[in-house]
């Protein structure tokens, strides 16, 4: 039995490589049908892969493909599905990183912590008092409240913020926090918003221009989802009027979402704006979340029956 990983980081596929105890090899660049491995019976890939029929024509003995991430490309796990191999995710490995880094992202935008830092570098020190704005007491709202949008809603009360949620589902542990539940549009009233919906074809743009229109004048968004949920083009024209939009993810940054010319012009033309801060997809890269994740790809490995059980 062997497994293969595509594109793991070296950290990663090393521990698997000590802790697996069966055929293991590891590939460092994403899945693609030139690096397809024939013999491979389960894959470990990346949101950096695109399963497509061509590559897994290649792999007629896999019967498993494993995301090492939290969400899964739809398409590429459909395809497997259609063929009967199994496919699985590591849903929870990375809740308190990424949520870690949404509070983050949210205080560094609220205070100006990059132009701070820089003006300390410089020894200028600003004068006077109104250059920032504090998250105690902020109205803020949730857009996708399952693991990681519930992890926010919870720091964002301790926090002292009103927080509202609008998700499919309704958890009785959030209202009993004090999330109120709300329709997207209401939802979009609030000053600061906190996007932490899936990737799926429902979510695609569902922040476009019209939605965009319903935001406040100085009002915030924070996205720690897929760049494909807000329309890029349609956030150029609105992102003028906004205080901020602080992002760890762009639209077509994924080979799963190819993104079309006049969206990765729009892209180019936001990173140009001083109220647009993005980090490079570094939520989940914390030394926690990194041990979490070999360890939930060993239970998963385990449990179709490849590998030890820990």
């Amino acid at each position: 039995m062997k497994v293969t990983s595509y594109g793991l980081s070296k950290k990663v596929s090393s521990e698997l490589a000590s802790r697996l105890g069966i055929a293991y090899s590891a590939v460092q660049q994403p899945l693609a049908p030139e690096c397809a491995d024939a013999e491979t019976e389960a894959a470990i890939i990346t949101v950096y892969s695109r399963i497509t029929a061509e590559t897994l024509d290649r792999m007629p003995r896999l019967k498993a493909v494993i995301w090492a991430s939290t969400g899964i490309d739809e398409a590429g796990a459909a395809e497997c599905r259609q063929r009967g191999i199994e496919v699985r995710n590591c849903p929870t490995y990375a809740t308190n990183a990424v949520a870690e880094l949404a509070i983050a992202l949210a205080l560094a935008a609220l205070r100006d912590i990059p132009s701070m830092v820089e003006a300390g570098k410089d020894l200028r020190y600003p004068s006077g008092f109104a250059f920032g704005s504090e998250l105690r007491g902020k109205r803020c709202s949730i857009l996708g409240a399952g693991r990681i949008g519930s992890q926010i809603a919870r720091t964002l009360i301790a926090l002292g913020c009103t927080v509202t949620a609008y998700s499919r589902t309704r958890k009785q542990e959030l209202v009993d926090a004090g999330v109120r539940y709300a329709g997207l549009g209401d939802a979009l009233a609030s000053e600061l918003i906190f996007i932490a919906l899936p990737d799926t074809e429902a979510t695609y743009h569902l922040i476009g221009d019209k939605e965009l229109g319903l935001l406040k004048d100085g009002s915030g968004i924070i996205n720690i989802s897929r760049g494909e949920v807000i329309d890029s083009t349609a956030l150029l024209a609105h992102i003028g009027r906004l205080a901020f939009v602080v992002t760890d993810v762009l639209e077509g940054q994924f080979p799963t979402h190819p993104a079309d010319k006049a969206t990765l012009k729009a892209v180019a033309e936001l990173l140009k704006k001083p109220n647009f801060l993005h980090t490079p997809f570094v939520g989940v890269c914390t030394d926690e979340a990194g041990e979490r994740l070999i360890r939930e790809l060993l239970a998963v490995l385990a449990g179709l029956g490849l590998g030890k059980t820990f």
